[in-house]
């Protein structure tokens, strides 16, 4: 159930978007839009995943506790993963500032 309430909200954002003029705001849209329904949809997949009471606070304090922590983490991998790809000699020859 949740799978399609995610859906609807995504469908609506980009409908959303695609009734703005410029073609930015557009694409801004439907991205950010995108990029909310993947952490919608992986929050719940994370949070389904243990089993957790989500009728009672506890339970949905321990959920939130999971996706914050799962999130940090992912975060954390991607910077590293980053930081090594931007850190690579991706040209054949040691020389970045050549003029000639």
């Amino acid at each position: 159930m949740n799978f399609i309430i995610i859906a609807i909200l995504v469908f609506l954002g980009i409908m959303l978007a695609l009734k703005m003029n410029n073609i930015r705001t557009k694409i801004a849209y439907i991205l950010i839009t995108i990029g909310i329904g993947f952490l919608l949809l992986t929050g719940f997949i994370v949070v389904s995943g243990k089993n957790l009471d989500t009728s009672a606070i506890d339970g949905i304090s321990s959920a939130v506790k999971t996706y914050v922590v799962w999130f940090g983490q992912v975060s954390s991998n991607v910077m590293k993963v980053s930081s090594y790809v931007v850190n690579q000699e991706w040209r054949g020859d040691s020389e970045t500032n050549s003029t000639s």
